[in-house]
């Protein structure tokens, strides 16, 4: 987004702490389970990032899940006819501008499992602009995520560090939709919403 700050955001191009649940249904492919949400992780991604993710998506030690999974997007964005979901995190990486670079952000991104959660606030997202907007479609009108590490980032440094930055495929995102709903085909695409 080159020359842009937040704080040039209009009022009505913004939301703030957006209240989400998603429903987790246990459909015609079962609950959701880590080895689904693997392999959905491991069909879709394009991001080098989000394919070493993958792996940690298929052992991550919940039981198989049903229900709803409820959570909060720190900010949502408008721009150019394009939808941007924003999270800040206040880790502490380090004193330096060079501990938030983007190879110790994915690293962060990674351990703290926030490649999962933004996943999640972009199905959110996507299922939202699904129901607003009547000719949505998620290659036009997703524009990606970004965290914020607010100990990383200056003006001196631009977005060279504290800012990392993901656009996921549409073909995730709609996996993942499906892979919520129980569809049994999503990890391989076969399925979406």
């Amino acid at each position: 987004l080159e020359d842009f700050a937040l704080r040039d955001l209009a009022r009505d191009a913004r939301l703030d702490e957006m209240e989400f649940a998603l429903p987790v249904a246990p459909g015609r492919g079962g609950p959701l389970t880590p080895a689904r949400l693997g392999e959905a992780f491991a069909a879709h991604a394009v991001s080098p990032d989000v394919r070493a993710y993958a792996g940690r998506a298929a052992s991550l030690g919940f039981a198989a899940l049903s229900g709803h999974l409820r959570g909060f997007v720190d900010l949502i964005f408008r721009r150019a006819g394009r939808y941007y979901v924003v999270d800040y995190k206040s880790n502490r990486l380090g004193s330096h501008a060079s501990d938030y670079l983007p190879e110790r952000l994915a690293a962060e991104m990674r351990r703290h499992d926030y490649t999962l959660q933004y996943h999640l606030y972009v199905v959110a997202l996507h299922r939202l602009l699904s129901l607003r907007l009547p000719d949505y479609s998620p290659e036009r009108h997703l524009g990606g995520v970004y965290y914020l590490f607010v100990r990383g980032m200056s003006p001196a440094t631009g977005a060279e560090a504290g800012v990392h930055y993901d656009h996921p495929p549409s073909s995730l995102v709609e996996a993942l939709s499906a892979l919520l709903d129980g569809a049994p085909e999503a990890a391989r695409g076969e399925g979406g919403r």
